[in-house]
Formats: structure tokens, C-alpha cells, sequence
């Protein structure tokens, strides 16, 4: 079964290493950037490089089925909340949020859907699941009146084995930022270089909008069974930004989403991500924010490999979302609740997309990276 993930690179995982991952699952690893490297980093990301980065590459793997387990421990949720007031921030732009009755107009059938907490079911859907997909509203993003929460969702951009690439992003609280394993790392050990967050990030023809600036990676964090045992269960990343040039942390600037874990399956996202290869008619190039709302399709059942196990729903959204944040309760609460992650091409799943399960393990790295 070979796969990709929002990027597309194959990797081949070892019968033999499994019980390495099992044993590494919960660990995570941490590279601390030197100081000197931070100014290099956001001074390298001209206009030109930006323009040529590509989209991340994604994995293979073969293996047989197993069912999933129960979800036996207590739900945790970290509230998503507004940037700070225009008051507050002197110098800054304030983003507008949505009125209750903008709010209710656009999102009232989001806002209506509802998650089933305990058990995970195995009913989902046939292939290719039902997704809606569009571009997110060009005045909703992209300058300085961003509405909250898109102003949370950006481009990162990163290098790796002397390339440049683009992932998806969000700002999870603090100085934090989520998005996918393989976005800091490779997964064979070595880190993304040059990491940087580009918030609410636009481009329109030659002009490329960064509203709330750029945002360089003191610190890169990710699962040790992704980091070296490439387990796509546990490809969760995060990077705590510097501080800007006035001292203020990413969410006073641009807000952040809340988080969630431990919520049953059976649960209706809005993803996100900025996809860059064209699909059908669909002529992606990672210039615009692009938003899917999908439910629970199904479960990872063709490998044993993944622990926890991944769920999939619709998309068509392409290498370049990756990253990318699945947020539950959008127009209500706003929690992350899993990222974009990877697709499998044997069999061929164009239309669909797995993102890791937030359990209990990922709920505490979240608490501590914002907490940084």
C-alpha cells in the first residue's frame, strides 16, 4: 500500500523496528536552535524563495489489518482565543473577529454539528467520502483586518537536504505552532532547517501578502516514533516561535485555536491547508488558504503499523496542506483536533486524507509547548 503525505516522499518501515515504536511512542524529541541561526533563518526567506519552495513530500507502507481500541480516558480541551486588543498591542493592527450574526449566517450548519465522545465506531463511509471544499473568502485573510481564527492558519516554510519546502500551519497558544511530524523532521533523524510561520500568508499574482510578519522557529518538537521510526500515528509537529521585534508572542499578535483530545471518531472537521498540486480541475499552487469540512470516513485498517491508529475523511486537497490543522466545533469552539498527514496512492485514494488521533499524549505536549 504505498502512500503519501501531503508531500511525497516513500519510506519503507521495518517489520523488525515495531517494537522500537511501540517502546518510543509516547517520547518526543526537541532540537533548540542556536541563536545566531534565528536572524539567518528569517533573512533567508526572500520573496524568490518563497515563490520556489515546494510542497513536502509523503510515505509508503504495507501491512496487515487491525481493529481499532476502545478510548478509555478523559477528554482535555485547551480554549482557542482572539488576539489581543489593538490597545494592548501598540504599533499592531487588530484583526476583526465575526459578529454573532455573521457568525451564525456563515457557519450556522457547522455550528449545529455535534462529536460523540467514548467509543470509536467503524462506521463511516465508502470511498470517496462526502467533503466539501472551497478557497476561504480572500477578504477573511491575508491583511491586516484578518478575522480570527483564519488569522491563526498560515505557511511554514522550511529546508531540507538543501531544498525548500512549504507545509500548513497553526498558532496552538503562547508561542506555539502545530503542524505535521514530517514538516520538522524527515523522519530518518534529521531536522527541517530555516523554519519559519507565515501567518494569514496570501499571494496574489506577484505580490505576496505577510500580514502579521514572519515568524522564526527557536525550538522544533516532534514524537521520537516519527522522528526515527516514521510511525504516521504519532506525525504531529510543533515549533515555538522567537518572540517579534517588540516582545510580543505569536497569539498576542494573531490569536490562537484551542485544542482537543481524546474525543471519539465520530466527529465533523473543518481542515485547512494551503495545497499546491493541482488535482482535476482543482489548479491548487499553495497561494491560497483552502478549507474542506469533512466527518469521519474510516479508520487506517491496512496497516498495523500506526499506533494510534489514523482516521481519514474527504478532500481533495493536495501536498502542500500538510500540516495543516482538523479543527472541531468550528463557529463554537475552535480545537485542533488532529493535522493533515498523509494519502494513500496504493491503493489510490486521491480523494481522501488521514490525520493522526490527539490522545492523551498529545494533549500533554500541547500543554507544554504552549506553556513555553
Amino acid at each position: 500500500m504505498k502512500k503519501l503525505i501531503c508531500f511525497a516522499v516513500t519510506l519503507a518501515i521495518a517489520v523488525i523496528g515495531l517494537s522500537l515504536i511501540a517502546s518510543a511512542n509516547d517520547q518526543t524529541v526537541t532540537r533548540v536552535i542556536p541563536e545566531k541561526t534565528l536572524t539567518m533563518a528569517s533573512a533567508y526567506w526572500t520573496a524568490q524563495r518563497t515563490a520556489n519552495a515546494k510542497p513536502y513530500p509523503m510515505p509508503t507502507a504495507t501491512a496487515p489489518a487491525q481493529l481499532p481500541t476502545v478510548v478509555d480516558e478523559s477528554a482535555g480541551i485547551v480554549p482557542g482565543e482572539p488576539q489581543a486588543t489593538k490597545a494592548a498591542l501598540p504599533g499592531t493592527s487588530q484583526s476583526l473577529l465575526l459578529s454573532d450574526a455573521e457568525s451564525d449566517s456563515l457557519l450556522s450548519a457547522e455550528s449545529q454539528r455535534e462529536s460523540t465522545n467514548g467509543v470509536i465506531d467503524l462506521m463511516g463511509y465508502a470511498y470517496p467520502p462526502p467533503q466539501t471544499t472551497y478557497y476561504v473568502f480572500s477578504q477573511f485573510y491575508g491583511t491586516t483586518s484578518t478575522i480570527w481564527p483564519y488569522t491563526t492558519i498560515g505557511k511554514a516554510f522550511f529546508s531540507q537536504a538543501g531544498s525548500n519546502y512549504t507545509c500548513s500551519a497553526s498558532s496552538l497558544g503562547g508561542s506555539a505552532v502545530l503542524t505535521a511530524g514530517h514538516c520538522v523532521s524527515n523522519g530518518s533523524g534529521t531536522w527541517s532547517s530555516n523554519f519559519v510561520f507565515v501567518p494569514a500568508y496570501k499571494k496574489v499574482g506577484t505580490t505576496e501578502y505577510r500580514p502579521f510578519g514572519t515568524w522564526t522557529a527557536k525550538s522544533l518538537t516532534t514524537f521520537t516514533a516519527w522522528h526515527t521510526h516514521k510511525n504516521l500515528g504519532r506525525d504531529v509537529g510543533f515549533a515555538v516561535m522567537k518572540l517579534n521585534t517588540s516582545g510580543y508572542k505569536l497569539s498576542q499578535i494573531v490569536g490562537n485555536l484551542g485544542a482537543a483530545w481524546n474525543y471519539g471518531r465520530i466527529i465533523h472537521w473543518d481542515m485547512f491547508g494551503y495545497p499546491a498540486e493541482p488535482i482535476d480541475t482543482w489548479t491548487f499552487d499553495g497561494t491560497k488558504m483552502v478549507q474542506t469540512e469533512a466527518s469521519f470516513a474510516k479508520l487506517d485498517t491496512y496497516t498495523t503499523a500506526y499506533t494510534p491508529k489514523p482516521q481519514a475523511i474527504g478532500t481533495v486537497q493536495t501536498p502542500g496542506c500538510s500540516g495543516g490543522p482538523w479543527i472541531m466545533a468550528w463557529g463554537t469552539g475552535y480545537w485542533a483536533n488532529s493535522v493533515n498527514s498523509y494519502k494513500y496512492i496504493t491503493p489510490s485514494e486521491p480523494y481522501q486524507i488521514y490525520g493522526p488521533y490527539f490522545d492523551t499524549t498529545v494533549g500533554n505536549v500541547i500543554l507544554a509547548q504552549i506553556a513555553k
